[in-house]
C-alpha cells in the first residue's frame, strides 16, 4: 500500500450489486461491508487480491458514514487515478433505486468535512475517471451531481 499524500480530489462510487441494497439495519450493513472487503482482499479469481478494502469511506442508506481504509494510504478504487484521491462508496445500486435523502445528506456532509480538512479541488463520479465505460455511481446519484459536486 502506498501513502495517500495530500488528497486533492474525491471520487464517489456506488456498490452497484445487481440485487441492490437498501437496508438501514447495522447488522446488514456490516455484512455488506464485509462482503466488499472480501471481494477486494481475497486472492484471484474469487477477489482482487488487494491489501485492504479499496474505499476510504462508505455511506449507508440510513446516512451513517463508515471509515474504511485509513487516509494514510492510497485507495484502490479508480484504476490509474488513485493518487491523492479519496474513495467514497454509497451503499446501494443507484441504477435500480433512488438515493435516500439521509444518504444524500450524509454524502454532502462528508464532502464538506473533507473539503475543510484537505485542499479538495475536485469531486468526481467513478465514471468521470474510469479507463473503461461504467455507469458508476449510478443514475440516481448522477441526477443529483450538481448538489454533490458544488461547495
Amino acid at each position: 500500500m502506498s501513502p495517500l499524500g495530500v488528497p486533492t480530489r474525491v471520487t464517489i462510487h456506488h456498490t452497484g450489486f445487481p440485487a441492490g441494497f437498501t437496508s438501514c439495519e447495522p447488522s446488514a450493513i456490516k455484512i455488506n461491508l464485509q462482503s466488499i472487503l472480501m471481494l477486494h482482499t481475497a486472492p484471484p479469481p474469487e477477489g482482487r487480491g488487494w491489501a485492504d478494502i479499496g474505499y476510504h469511506f462508505a455511506v449507508d442508506p440510513a446516512g451513517r458514514i463508515w471509515a474504511l481504509r485509513s487516509l494514510a494510504y492510497q485507495g484502490a478504487h479508480v484504476r490509474n487515478h488513485n493518487e491523492n484521491n479519496i474513495g467514497v462508496v454509497a451503499l446501494g445500486n443507484f441504477d435500480l433505486h433512488d438515493l435516500p435523502d439521509l444518504q444524500f445528506t450524509a454524502l454532502r456532509q462528508l464532502l464538506a468535512e473533507l473539503r475543510l480538512a484537505f485542499p479538495i479541488t475536485d469531486v468526481f463520479g467513478h465514471k468521470h475517471l474510469a479507463d473503461n465505460a461504467t455507469n458508476c455511481p449510478g443514475a440516481a446519484i448522477v441526477a443529483r451531481w450538481p448538489q454533490l459536486s458544488s461547495r
